[in-house]
C-alpha cells in the first residue's frame, strides 16, 4: 500500500512540475513575441536610427515572431491530429528557427567586423 501511495505522490508531484513548466513556457514565449514586436514598432517608426546592424535584429525579431507563434500553435490538439497541418507547421517550426539561429550568427558577424 505504501508503495502505491509514494506512485501516486511522485505522479502527481511530475503532472504539477509539467503544469508549471508549461505555464512559464507559455509566458516567456509571448514575452517574446511581444518583445520582438515592440523592437519592430519601434524601428519601424524611427527611420532615423534604422542601420544596417538594425536591420539586421529587425529580421531577427521577424523570425522570432514567426517561429514562436508557429511553436505556440503546434501544440493545439485539432492541428496535432491532423497530418498535412501539423507537417506544415513543423515545416515553419524548423526553418525559422533555423533562421533565428543564423540571423544571430549575421548579427554576431557584423558587430565583430
Amino acid at each position: 500500500e505504501e508503495s502505491e501511495s509514494d506512485e501516486d505522490d511522485e505522479n502527481e508531484a511530475e503532472r504539477v512540475y509539467g503544469q508549471i513548466l508549461s505555464w512559464m513556457t507559455l509566458v516567456l514565449l509571448w514575452l517574446s513575441i511581444a518583445g520582438a514586436l515592440f523592437t519592430i514598432l519601434t524601428f519601424t517608426v524611427h527611420k532615423d536610427i534604422r542601420t544596417y546592424p538594425i536591420k539586421l535584429i529587425m529580421y531577427l525579431c521577424v523570425c522570432i515572431v514567426i517561429g514562436f507563434t508557429s511553436f505556440l500553435v503546434a501544440f493545439e490538439p485539432w492541428l496535432v491530429q491532423n497530418d498535412g497541418p501539423c507537417i506544415v507547421i513543423a515545416i515553419f517550426v524548423h526553418y525559422y528557427f533555423l533562421a533565428n539561429f543564423l540571423w544571430t550568427f549575421c548579427i554576431a558577424f557584423n558587430f565583430y567586423q
